[in-house]
Formats: C-alpha cells, sequence, structure tokens
C-alpha cells in the first residue's frame, strides 16, 4: 500500500506562469506491476496540478545517489516538457508533502540523514529556502522517517504540525506528531505520546481554526480506523483538559492485533460542509462474527464513507459500492469543495478485467455521479480534476532510470490518452529492439513485442512501464497503451527483457506502432490485412398507406377503411380520443390484403384519431424484425 501527502493551493514562478489547486492528502496506491494492496504503505511519489492554459504542472523527487531533488516540471497535454526546475532537498528520501500553506510558503517533508530522521524544509514562493526544521533520530527515537505511511501537515496560526510514521529504534513502527514554529523553522513540541498509534499505516492531519483532526489507520494499539481531536493552544503544548482531546473509532477491524493485514485503506480526510469525510476500501468487517472469520476470508473489497459530523462527537458508516469478488485498488480522493468530492480508483474482477472509475459524492455520502473505462488504473501520485479531466501520473523508480508515465481522461466525452513524458533524465536503457515491419491478418487479439537492452539487467530483471501508441486507432487499437516489463529476463542469458502490449485489428491499412521508455523510441510498421465485417443491410421502408375512410359504427364502434399496398406483411392501426395521441391504442394487422376493421369497445358521444401504417419484416443488423413506413395522416369521427 503506497501513501500520499498533501498538496493544497499550489502557485509556481516558473517562465510566468502561475496555477492554483485544491490538494488533497495520503492514500494508497499499487506497487508499480503488482494488483494487489500491500499491507504496509509508502510516502506518494508525485502530484499533477492543472494550468489555466491546458498544460499540467508534476511535482516528484529524484534521487541521484548523492542529492535528493523536488523536480517542478510543467508538460503539455501531448507530453512535452515545457519547463523544468530543480530544488534541492535535504536528506535522502521524500515523505510525499507539498504543502502550500495560507502563508504562501512551501513546506517539505523530506528526511533520513545520517544523525537525522526528518527535515522539514520551508520555501518561498519562488522557492528560496527559507528555513528547515531538523529533528534528530535519537530526539524521537527514529531509525527511519516514513517507514510504512506517509506523511501530512497543516498550519495553524503560527504552527506547523506535520503529522507522519517512523521506525523507532527498537524496531516498532508508528506514528509520530511535530508542531515547529514556522517563522523560525525551530521545532516546538515533538508529540509520540497522547495521540500514538502503533503500527500506524496512514496518517491525516487537518485543522478548522485551532481545532486539530487527525486520523490514522492502527493495526496495534488501536486495531482501527481512528479519529483523534483536541484543541491547539497558542503555545502548542499539550494539556488534555485545555486542549479537549477526544477519540473515537470509524472502522473497527477484526482479526488480531499487530498482525499487519487489516484488509482496510484509508484513501482520503477531508472538510465538509455537511460532515467531515474519510473514504476507503474494506473487507466486510461489519459481517464477520469473529477474528478467526476475517483470517478465513477470501472475497474482493469495496469503498466505504465514513461521515464525521460537524461536532466532532461521532460518526456514520457508509458503504459506496457493492462489488462481488472484485478488487477495489488505488482510490484517490479529490475535493473539488465543502460538498463534492471525487473518488478515482481502479478494480479487477475474477476474470482479470480491469477498469479505471469514478464517483462523485457530496458531504452526507450521496453518490451523484459514476463512470469507468476499461483500462488499467496506473497510477502513483495526487490525481487532479481540471473542469471534466482527470490527470495523474504514474512514477517508477528503478535501476533502468526514472519513468514519468501521464494518463488524462476526460470523464464527459470519454477521450482517454497516456502519454510518455519526457524527464531529461537519461536511462539505463542502451536500446529497444523488435522487428521492424509486421503483418497482422486475424481481427483476433494478438501481441506485440519489444525487447529492452540493459547492462544492469544482467543482474535480474527490472519494473519499468512502456507506453504504447498507433498511429491510427481505427484501423489498428492498442489495448494496453501502458504496460509493465515482464517480469523475466530473455533466454540465454541475455541482458534483456520483454514488453508486450495486445492489439486489435479494426479494418485494414498500414499503421505505425510506437513504444516509448523513457528517453527511449521504438517504430513498429504495421500492415493490417482483415476481411471486412459482412452487415446485413437493413429493410427499407414499406411505403405509406392512407386512409380512404372513417365512419362510426353504432354507438360504441368505428370503421376503419385504408388503400392496400403491395410488398408489406400488414398493417398496423393507431388510435386515441386525442389529437395528441396521448395513451394511445395499437392494432395489428397480419394480412396485407385486409382493407377495413372495426373497432369496438369505445365510448358513445367521443371523438376519436386515427393513423395508420404498413410494416414489414425484414432483418437489421442481422436480427429478425419489423420495419414500419411513416403514420399515414390523422383522421377523426365523433360517435354517437
Amino acid at each position: 500500500m503506497k501513501k500520499r501527502g498533501i498538496f493544497l493551493l499550489l502557485a509556481v514562478f516558473l517562465v510566468c506562469i502561475t496555477f492554483t489547486a485544491t490538494g488533497h492528502a495520503a492514500g494508497s496506491f499499487t506497487e508499480s506491476g503488482s494488483t494487489k494492496i500491500a499491507d504496509y504503505g509508502y510516502a506518494v511519489k508525485c502530484h499533477t496540478v492543472p494550468n489555466g492554459d491546458g498544460s499540467t504542472t508534476v511535482m516528484y523527487s529524484v534521487w541521484n545517489g548523492t542529492q535528493l531533488s523536488l523536480y517542478v516540471d510543467r508538460f503539455s497535454a501531448s507530453g512535452s516538457r515545457l519547463s523544468h526546475r530543480s530544488v534541492p532537498l535535504p536528506g535522502k528520501s521524500w515523505g510525499g508533502t507539498v504543502y502550500h500553506g495560507p502563508d504562501g510558503c512551501y513546506y517539505v517533508a523530506t528526511g533520513n540523514g545520517s544523525d537525522i530522521a526528518f527535515y522539514i524544509s520551508k520555501y518561498s514562493a519562488d522557492w528560496r529556502q527559507m528555513g528547515v526544521a531538523s529533528i534528530g533520530k535519537k530526539d524521537v527515537y527514529t531509525s527511519l522517517a516514513f517507514e510504512a505511511g506517509n506523511s501530512d501537515m497543516t498550519l495553524v496560526g503560527n504552527t506547523l504540525i506535520v503529522h507522519t510514521s517512523r521506525q523507532m529504534m527498537s524496531g516498532h513502527q508508528a506514528n509520530a506528531t511535530f508542531y515547529i514554529d514556522k517563522n523560525t523553522m525551530r521545532p516546538i513540541t515533538v508529540e509520540t505520546g497522547f495521540n500514538y498509534v502503533s503500527h500506524s499505516l496512514t496518517q491525516f492531519v487537518r485543522s478548522d481554526g485551532n481545532q486539530v483532526m487527525m486520523v490514522d489507520l492502527g493495526d496495534g494499539s488501536p486495531r482501527d480506523v481512528l479519529f483523534q481531536t483536541y484543541t491547539l493552544r497558542t503555545d502548542a503544548v499539550y494539556n488534555k483538559d485545555a486542549q479537549n482531546y477526544r477519540r473515537f473509532s470509524l472502522i473497527d477491524i477484526k482479526g488480531g492485533n499487530g498482525n499487519s493485514h487489516t484488509g482496510v485503506t484509508v484513501d482520503g480526510f477531508e472538510l465538509g460542509s455537511s460532515n467531515h469525510v474519510v473514504v476507503g476500501t474494506s473487507i466486510p468487517h461489519d459481517t464477520f462474527a469473529s477474528d478467526s472469520a476475517f483470517s478465513a476470508y477470501q472475497g474482493g473489497n469495496n469503498i466505504y464513507v465514513s461521515l464525521i459530523d460537524k461536532n466532532l462527537q461521532g460518526s456514520t458508516f457508509k458503504w459506496l459500492t457493492s462489488y462481488s469478488d472484485t478488487q477495489v485498488r488505488n482510490l484517490e480522493c479529490i475535493r473539488i469543495n465543502g460538498d463534492r468530492f471525487l473518488l478515482l480508483y481502479g478494480t479487477e474482477d475474477v476474470s482479470g478485467n480491469q477498469k479505471t472509475c469514478y464517483m462523485m459524492i457530496d458531504s452526507r455520502g450521496n453518490v451523484q455521479r459514476t463512470g469507468s473505462i476499461a483500462r488499467t488504473f496506473f497510477c502513483s501520485s495526487e490525481p487532479s480534476l481540471n473542469g471534466d479531466v482527470l490527470t495523474w501520473c504514474h512514477y517508477v523508480e528503478s535501476k533502468l532510470g526514472h519513468f514519468l508515465i501521464m494518463n488524462r481522461w476526460n470523464i464527459a466525452t470519454g477521450e482517454f490518452s497516456v502519454r510518455n513524458l519526457d524527464t531529461g533524465i537519461k536511462s539505463n536503457i542502451s536500446k529497444l529492439d523488435s522487428k521492424k515491419k509486421h503483418t497482422i491478418t486475424s481481427k483476433k487479439v494478438t501481441s506485440l513485442l519489444m525487447t529492452v537492452y540493459s547492462d544492469v539487467l544482467k543482474d535480474g530483471p527490472a519494473i519499468t512501464p512502456a507506453v504504447w501508441t498507433s498511429s491510427n486507432p481505427k484501423v489498428l487499437e492498442i489495448l494496453d497503451e501502458e504496460k509493465m516489463l515482464n517480469d523475466s529476463v530473455l533466454r540465454y542469458g541475455e541482458p534483456a527483457q520483454i514488453v508486450s502490449t495486445r492489439v486489435k485489428a479494426r479494418k485494414s491499412g498500414k499503421v505505425t506502432v510506437t513504444c516509448q521508455i523513457g528517453d527511449k523510441t521504438r517504430k513498429i510498421k504495421v500492415k493490417v490485412k482483415v476481411k471486412a465485417s459482412k452487415k446485413n443491410k437493413a429493410a427499407k421502408k414499406p411505403a405509406k398507406t392512407a386512409i380512404t375512410r372513417l365512419s362510426p359504427k353504432g354507438k360504441k364502434a368505428m370503421k376503419v377503411t385504408w388503400k392496400k399496398k403491395k410488398g408489406v406483411t400488414g398493417y398496423q392501426i393507431c388510435y386515441a380520443s386525442n389529437k395528441n395521441f396521448r395513451k394511445s391504442k395499437k392494432i395489428t394487422i397480419k394480412k396485407s390484403a385486409t382493407t377495413a376493421r372495426v373497432i369496438k369497445g369505445l365510448k358513445r358521444k367521443k371523438t376519436y384519431y386515427v393513423k395508420i401504417r404498413t410494416y414489414k419484416k425484414g432483418k437489421k443488423n442481422g436480427k429478425q424484425t419489423k420495419v414500419y413506413s411513416k403514420w399515414s395522416a390523422k383522421k377523426k369521427v365523433r360517435l354517437k
């Protein structure tokens, strides 16, 4: 399970482009190349922010072996890099947080120096470093920062609150909270006591005025999704009575404490207008009668929402989906406003069919809108929403290099694109190789192969994404635009791996298929030779007929007479007591030779309107159906 940090309002000084976004904290995403949710979390890989000119700014960390940097790159919709900025960071690992506070400054969480566990760096709007808060490993009894979790931040007055995870020197994992004076960037308090959660696998922190709210996914003590809140004093020193501290469980998780398996993720915590919203995925703990029932469960999971009431006294749990034997993964939460939240996630059923899905909910947990597309959901970033366009990234660091993929999905039109982004970082791939020409003669799904060569593969395979595109999807459709390298090295000990994609021929023609992996590109010329599908033409509409006479037949019947038509199967009469034919009745005449019909069971002294059309039986798209002519002009009659 991967976690991600918070990204609130962002404005970057890059080629005079200013952009603003509402950010969201933490969440889980799947390990690259895997479809399983793990039980531990890792810091987010990158953030995406839409710009007003249609471009997207992506922020991601890069460790080159000696220096950690935050890359702030702006990309066009086609994937071209328009601008680049590298911000040096202290430490060796990023905690996934870039927080833009209401003071206009940026705060970045990093860690794992030689003697320092955590660094909280402050930057001005133009990314000039203004100070660094350093928290020693001995001060916080920590051997590894951000272990099995993430980091999150909020600002209350002059106090910056950082809520995160760590591995303690004893080897145990837990949360930790720091209070930092944002003016001096000196730590005020390092708190590992009153809000302590053992095996905290996700950490969120939010504030409303001076009211602080935290959410942890606990596996040890306690074993539940825990909500904690208190009022922050101006001196930021904890006092249980003065700060009105209270806590309550959002989900009671079955199973033994500390067994590192919960079946639960917490993927979003946002403040709402009616309720505060916590979202995640879970197996059905509410149906387990015992811990052993939890251990025996082997089914899928679903999305839940926990609605925390505004007076912070309790919560309401609701299931948002009801999948059966389906794995929901990589849930992401985007706060649009106080009463509108978008959830983005992937699903995989027992047959291996995968989809990318979204769901819009309000702050009362009501589902407003849903949608899906048949695409595998690779995501390791904070996604963003600009109008109807969702954007997210898949950032992979492996021994082959740094690889950044951008996905864009217009949920209104269904348009979907995958772009290989140019990071400017040279990969360790020596070349891509494949057949230069390929011929496809069947409409069955087939595969195209690409061989990736690199000396670093002598020591074993690497997980790396490849992006495939077709110059004409109407001729040859790419079914896997993004595909991971197979976990196998080529035979004979060659330092190479194979990546493939599924393709489907649609019609004859010539296309160019392009495979991109980082800074390497290879093109394949494909000739498609397939037979055109035979389609049954729809039968032509038969000729119209006309009513020649309409007369009363006694007090409760009328007689309809019409013109006989050749080449038809029969006729259909439509009648009603109003000229708009509301609540009309229809009578089908099955013989083409019939030219009159008496309609009985009518009401006295009523006016009836009548029209008629012909029909004939035929085939449409290969199926037997009736084909009707246009209706005749209507006529009316009044009964006695």
